[in-house]
């Protein structure tokens, strides 16, 4: 049985959605009929496609990053990586660069119109979740327990050093209340300072339980964590303390 990859993406009126047979599909919002015939990747899409300026952009486990044509389902180009992909690709128009990381222990900017590789940052596990970009800075955590921060432009270290973590980072950073809020796997909760790292508050927030699924900054400045367990988490980035917790 064939099983959906990440979340959907839906723009004009169009879902976008990979799944476990390499598949990309396309259908109309309102209907559930195909848009197009479903694009075929070499392996499993685990990501969740980006849709941008006319293009799909999304990765697979066949260790590519593939754009495709929004309108008609048709490959515009592709970039071949050294492993596995499943993390969900970001679009920088900024830079003109798509970030993606990967299986073999790298971040990668990829250039949006030579489609060449720009840099590369190399870790000592997977970056498996997507990237956060914020202020021309890149934000990725990888499997090696580490966060790491560099420029969009050239790919050098933002900070003196990668911030390290309790355990392996699952989830994807997010920008809440000025501060980089980080989750591990364990459910260790920290609250960076994006200009340089550092801890603000000086201890993590430990919530007991692990911690897979993306972090989700509110309009309200609050960060909602879900754990493993089924804990809906909401927290104050600036104290790092809990404001509201229920189990679902």
């Amino acid at each position: 049985m064939n099983t959906l990859g990440g979340l959907d993406a839906i723009d004009s009126g169009t879902v976008y959605f990979g799944s476990s047979d390499g598949r990309l599909y396309a259908l109309d919002a309102a209907t559930g009929k195909e848009r197009w015939k479903p694009f075929k990747a070499g392996n499993e899409i685990w990501s969740t496609p980006v849709v941008d300026g006319g293009t799909v952009y999304v990765t697979s486990l066949d260790g590519r990053l593939y754009a495709i044509d929004e309108a008609t389902g048709a490959e515009q180009w592709s970039y071949k990586t050294a492993a596995g992909v499943a993390s969900s690709p970001v679009v920088d128009r900024d830079a003109g660069l798509v970030y993606v990381g990967g299986f073999d222990s790298r971040l990668r900017a990829i250039d949006l119109k030579t489609h060449e590789q720009s840099w590369q940052v190399e870790a000592n596990n997977w970056f498996w979740t997507r990237p956060l970009v914020a202020d021309g800075v890149v934000y990725a955590g990888s499997l090696d327990k580490n966060v790491y921060a560099v420029e969009a432009a050239s790919g050098d270290a933002h900070w003196a050093r990668p911030f390290a973590t309790s355990a392996p980072v699952h989830a994807a950073p997010v920008m809440a209340g000025g501060k980089l809020i980080v989750v591990d796997r364990k459910g260790h909760v920290f609250a960076l300072s994006p200009e340089d790292g550092t801890m603000a508050p000086a201890e993590a927030l430990e919530l007991g339980a692990d911690v897979l699924a993306d972090p989700l900054a509110q309009p309200d400045g609050n960060v909602i964590i879900v754990t493993t367990g089924g804990d809906v988490v909401r927290i104050d980035p600036a104290t790092l303390t809990i404001v509201d917790q229920r189990t679902l």
